[in-house]
């Protein structure tokens, strides 16, 4: 699944949980930007992502949300191959 799937709701719970687990204020308008292309997402950020995510169900991947997780050699070898 791709960030700019979700839901503006599964947006929001995710938004929630980033802020939550980083402390950092994370906003529905801000992963609506990202998943629209308009604000990039660093490498921390496509993490908390990831995992806030995952705590609802869903497989956002966090090497489709920042380029440098997409060109992270060590990434891809821990994914299983598909």
């Amino acid at each position: 699944m791709n960030i700019n799937e979700c839901t503006p709701d599964q947006l929001r719970r995710i938004a929630a949980l980033v802020s939550a687990a980083t402390g950092r204020p994370t906003t529905y308008s801000s992963l609506r930007h990202a998943a629209k292309g308009r604000r990039g997402v660093s490498a921390d950020m496509a993490l908390a992502i990831e995992r806030a995510a995952a705590q609802i169900g869903l497989d956002i991947r966090r090497e489709t949300l920042a380029s440098a997780c997409a060109g992270c050699e060590f990434a891809r070898r821990c994914r299983p191959s598909a």
